[in-house]
């Protein structure tokens, strides 16, 4: 998984876990600090297991998958959804188990036993756990498979149970150069992103953390012959604040920088490390979603990924999709 030309920036890869902390005893601190953009797990899972996986998923498609946007679906529960539902806690509990119940029926379950596997033996001594509700303590969503069709791209974001600070940032701008999402009022940009940050205060264990990755399971890559499927910026979220030349769309759980990514000042994007990961059926990856990151367009068949959001600090490692 080289980075671009001239960059030492690398993710750190093995075949195994231990392979892994030979090159840093503390693999995911490394991440933390910027050292490098990700680490990646070759064949994790076998890339057999992987595709009979696969072949126990409903068809992408069917009725049991969530259309979320072109192309892209998902199978399970998670935040987002839950506060664009203005739903709690309690209700988010309630899902994670139905889908427990149905992914453990349908031999889905091991997906998930892999992934947390790996976060595990990552983790360098820190607590791992699933996020919990603050009230009854019980499980939050430990993952959510997630299919991106023919066609599908996320453009340039970073995520962040944080995203209000953007649409505090002292930048004015004629509303005429602004993106038709972020051109009404001041006062219309905020209510939505208050009222997610209401719902979010009832998930106290998730937004305790200021620091968030993601981490993913690969279980089927398209067959498209592309060179690689996420591309990563050294550019952490909070150094991006200042930059008013950037016109982000804030939304519940991160930013979207669209085209304003690409226009920025030259210098500034010359500076940036960059690197480019291409993944396989089996591939576990966890990178630091706070910076700046996109997903290559598919083309061919479904990429088919199981996916959580990694809480992280110092002592703490908390799984929620």
């Amino acid at each position: 998984a080289p980075s671009l030309p001239g960059s030492a920036w690398a993710p750190l890869e093995g075949a195994s876990i231990s392979e892994v902390l030979r090159q840093h005893p503390d693999a995911l601190g490394a991440l933390s600090a910027g050292e490098v953009p990700a680490i990646v797990l070759r064949g994790h899972m076998p890339p057999r297991d992987a595709a009979e996986l696969v072949a126990r998923l409903p068809r992408p498609g069917a009725s049991v998958w969530r259309l979320r946007g072109s192309n892209y679906s998902t199978l399970g529960v998670d935040l987002k959804s839950h506060l664009a539902l203005a739903a709690g806690p309690k209700d988010m509990v309630r899902a994670t188990q139905r889908w427990g119940r149905y992914f453990l029926a349908r031999g889905l379950s091991s997906a998930m036993d892999s992934l947390h596997a790996a976060l595990r033996g990552l983790a360098a001594g820190r607590r791992v756990g699933y996020g919990k509700d603050a009230a009854s303590n019980a499980t939050l969503s430990p993952g959510i498979f997630r299919a991106h069709g023919q066609g599908n791209e996320f453009p340039p974001h970073f995520d962040t149970l944080h995203s209000h600070r953007w649409s505090q940032r002292a930048c004015e701008r004629p509303a005429a150069a602004l993106p038709a999402a972020a051109a009404r009022s001041p006062a219309q940009q905020r209510r939505p992103l208050r009222l997610h940050q209401e719902h979010l205060s009832r998930f106290p264990d998730l937004l305790r953390f200021d620091e968030q990755f993601s981490a993913l399971l690969v279980l089927q890559r398209p067959e498209d012959g592309s060179d690689f499927d996420v591309t990563l910026h050294d550019a952490d979220w909070t150094s991006l604040l200042s930059d008013c030349a950037l016109e982000g769309v804030p939304h519940a759980i991160g930013v979207n920088l669209g085209a304003s990514w690409s226009k920025r000042q030259p210098e500034a994007a010359a500076k940036a490390r960059v690197a480019r990961v291409r993944l396989a059926a089996g591939d576990f990856y966890v990178f630091n979603s706070n910076r700046v990151h996109e997903v290559d367009r598919v083309q061919g068949r479904a990429r088919i990924t199981l996916g959580t959001f990694v809480g992280y600090s110092p002592d703490d490692v908390r799984i929620w999709a």
